[in-house]
């Protein structure tokens, strides 16, 4: 059962969001496409199927069957003109992956800041014993290895800016480096700033980055020479924990990981899902701005002083 208040206004938001980026992008899409769109004769249309998608991450149920016979069916009732049985809903969701990619990417992400911060986290798809009989994944989940120790699955790549939200995303094999030179090429191609990572992150890229006003600021191993960083730099790399925080978020609350996926398609949808819900959150994971940190941080000081 839900451990969180289910909110009829977050619904609400969510289908209102949703149903104007797709008054624009059915059209378009419809251009491309090969015949008629099915959906237009269906009872259910496609801002109602994505707001259920999405709302399921931020409900508080863990498992989607309970949440959409209870909270959708009971509760949201008279939200919805009609609701298919669970089967059938379920049968229609894998269909709208390319919409909930192309909403996310369009209206969910956000932009560089002074400080961003880069990261990855394992998708595990199945337990590590068992990836030799793994068949929905077959060929396309790798085993790789994290601070955990060994997992099979995917590696969700990506980058936050100082005040939480998620600027971009790369989705590999789980066996893909984190200081991989494809992953980094595709993950920081046409952003500017400083970009704060962990020691995985150290590459002999820097200067070609740098040419592309991409700077990579990382803590350094023990035979490496310390970087000279501005007191800002050394602030910020001090905070590159919040891109962890917001990695807990999108596991633990938005629910982006688990071992239950019928069908890639399926895996997708529910991850793309997931990482939307976290932009509707209403509290993100954030850091003070440093000149804001050292103006509180004087004041504190000057009271000190006084008294």
């Amino acid at each position: 059962m839900s451990q969180l208040p289910l909110s009829p206004l977050k619904l609400v938001e969510i289908f209102v969001s949703v149903d104007d980026f797709l008054k624009n992008f059915s059209p378009a899409l419809q251009k491309y496409l090969v015949g008629e769109d099915k959906w237009s004769k269906r009872a259910m249309n496609k801002s109602e199927v994505m707001s259920i998608l999405i709302y399921f991450h931020l409900s508080g149920f863990r498992n989607f069957k309970s949440y959409y016979n209870v909270a959708i069916k009971v509760f949201f009732r008279s939200y919805f003109r009609t609701l298919y049985p669970y089967e059938h809903f379920v049968s229609l969701q894998s269909s709208l992956s390319l919409e909930l990619y192309a909403y996310l990417n369009l209206c969910c992400l956000g932009k560089c800041d002074k400080a961003n911060y880069i990261d990855s986290t394992s998708l595990e798809v199945c337990h590590i014993k068992r990836s030799k009989v793994h068949k929905v994944f077959k060929g396309l989940a790798q085993k790789g290895k994290n601070s955990m120790g060994f997992f099979f699955g995917f590696k969700l790549h990506l980058i936050c800016n100082q005040r939480g939200e998620i600027v971009r995303i790369l989705l590999t094999s789980g066996n893909k480096a984190d200081n991989n030179e494809k992953v980094l090429m595709e993950l920081l191609s046409g952003l500017e700033g400083n970009f704060y990572g962990d020691k995985g992150y150290i590459t002999q890229l820097k200067p070609y980055f740098q040419e592309k006003k991409v700077k990579l600021i990382t803590k350094v191993r023990k035979n490496m020479k310390p970087e000279k960083l501005s007191q800002q730099e050394q602030y910020f790399l001090a905070k590159r924990g919040l891109i962890e925080a917001v990695i807990d978020t999108l596991k633990n609350v938005c629910q982006i990981e688990h071992t239950r996926h019928r069908s890639p398609k399926n895996f997708l949808v529910n991850l793309w899902s997931g990482i939307i819900a976290y932009k509707f959150l209403d509290k993100k994971p954030t850091i003070r701005d440093f000149q804001e940190k050292n103006l509180l941080t004087n004041f504190e000081l000057f009271q000190d002083i006084a008294a």
